[in-house]
């Protein structure tokens, strides 16, 4: 993640924040949930994919002092 939004790497990474991420977030989430339903195993491997990857924003909360990947954990 820090790669991603580092200078020379991915510009959409770099303009992500927890507002522009939230409605993305529920949509994923539904997407889970669909993928269980209809026992679809690939697409429930893509949606993980991309709800954990939603969590690396976690670094973000870090930098600005609110929490970290390891609370987040802590709490699973």
């Amino acid at each position: 993640m820090a790669r991603l939004r580092a200078p020379g790497g991915c510009p959409w990474d770099r303009e992500q924040s927890f507002d522009s991420i939230r409605k993305y977030t529920l949509e994923e989430a539904y997407e889970v949930f669909d993928a269980i339903e209809r026992r679809d195993f690939p697409h429930l491997t893509r949606s993980w994919a991309i709800c954990c990857f939603r969590c690396c924003l976690c670094r973000d909360a870090a930098n600005e002092g609110h929490f970290t990947i390891a609370d987040v954990l802590d709490e699973a």
